[in-house]
């Protein structure tokens, strides 16, 4: 948006307060939706202040739509400055009737280069392609509960291209020299001998940018699936006996017996002392 807004102001001097020229389709369409009119195009252009405008052609065209388009009809009777029919060919309707449409006025009242330098507000499809032709006209427009700017046409960037041109005309030598410099960033001329020094930094600079091409890495171990010679392996591991344990046989050491070694890994065994017979007394 600001982007466009920029282009407009400096290509054709269209400035704060804007002149906001409205079609009763874009009123309707917006009241609809619930939109605050005035307030959002504050916000969308980024100023505090803004002039709405509407020819006669739009009122008279609201009020003959009928009972749904009574609220159109009030907020443009109320809140827009509303300008006289301009004098073009009028049709006839069945009545007999003299009328104006309202997409014939606001172009009339744009003309061929928009000198009072209005911003049309429309949903009108044909009218925003009749416009188009028109190089200084900004087009806005209502989209799902939101106020867009068009972008700028093609004849409004022709126009602007043709302006630079004629300017680039105007210039010495020497101003377009140093313009086509700036514009593709290139450094002054040098002698031979720094020529080929510069040459010779770009290449080393071109070879330390070279960049290594990234070998292939590894799946990442917490998010693959555990094989299931790893479980195998577990399940026929032994479990070590804890010291404490009746299991327990003294640690690797392991006891002498008889002037041998003993392994921890054999099971010591007590043989025990079988007591007399108890002789029950009769």
């Amino acid at each position: 948006m600001r982007k466009w807004l920029r282009f407009y102001r400096i290509v054709y001097g269209i400035t704060p307060p804007y002149k906001i020229l409205v079609d009763g389709n874009f009123i309707h369409m917006a009241l609809k939706v619930k939109i605050d009119i005035r307030d959002r195009l504050k916000k969308m252009l980024l100023v505090e202040n803004l002039a709405c405008y509407a020819p006669q052609a739009v009122l008279d065209e609201l009020a003959a739509m009928g009972p749904d388009f009574r609220a159109a009809h009030e907020w443009v009777q109320s809140c827009c400055d509303l300008v006289p029919n301009p004098t073009i060919k009028t049709n006839h309707d069945d009545s007999g009737k003299n009328y104006v449409s309202a997409g014939a006025a606001i172009c009339t009242m744009v003309g061929e280069k928009n000198i009072d330098k209005y911003m049309v507000a429309t949903q009108d499809q044909e009218l925003k392609a009749r416009l188009r032709h028109v190089p200084s006209v900004a087009l806005l427009f209502v989209s799902r509960a939101v106020f867009l700017m068009e972008a700028p046409s093609t004849s409004s960037r022709l126009f602007s291209a043709k302006q630079e041109g004629e300017k680039f005309r105007l210039l010495t030598e020497e101003e377009r020299c140093l313009l086509a410099s700036l514009r593709h960033k290139e450094k002054p001329v040098l002698s031979q001998g720094s020529s080929q020094a510069s040459e010779q930094q770009q290449k080393a600079l071109t070879k330390s940018r070279v960049r290594l091409k990234k070998r292939a890495k590894g799946p990442n171990p917490l998010s693959v699936k555990k094989s299931d010679k790893a479980k195998v392996q577990k399940e026929r591991r032994v479990p070590q006996d804890k010291p404490g344990s009746k299991k327990y046989t003294g640690g690797q050491k392991g006891n002498e017996v008889g002037g041998g070694h003993v392994s921890c890994a054999k099971k010591r065994t007590r043989q025990r002392r079988k007591g007399k017979p108890v002789l029950e007394k009769e």
